[in-house]
């Protein structure tokens, strides 16, 4: 018979067994033939188990890191959106302050000992 078959049978005399007289698999006599059948059937799910929830942890824990990861760049993507506008912003106040004042030539004064009159005239 299947193992499948044994468990069933041993969930269904627990549930008709009042709760005072059940005992452990370990308990059970080492002959009973349910009881070698159904602890190694046991481990192998409580193994099973273990291996579900660390995983699931690990699971947990990587998609908190991976949240973080993404908080943090949001946050630094909508700051370098903020400079990268603030930048514009100035850029456009600088060219139509340019607008309004013409840019003249720059004035070079003399060199020192020199006159501003050419020697020729």
């Amino acid at each position: 018979m299947n193992v499948c078959i044994y468990i069933y049978i041993y969930i269904y005399l627990c549930l008709l067994t009042p709760l005072y007289l059940l005992s452990p698999l370990s308990v059970l006599s080492p002959d009973s033939s349910v009881s070698c059948l159904l602890s190694p059937q046991a481990e192998i799910y409580k193994a099973d188990f273990l291996a579900e929830r660390e995983a699931r942890e690990k699971l947990n824990q990587k998609k908190e890191e991976l949240q973080d990861q993404l908080t943090q760049a949001v946050v630094e993507r909508d700051r370098l959106k903020q400079e990268a506008t603030s930048r514009a912003r100035m850029e456009q106040m600088k060219l139509r302050h340019l607008e309004d004042f013409p840019s003249r030539a720059p004035h070079i004064p003399p060199p020192q000992g020199e006159s501003c009159v050419h020697p020729s005239w």
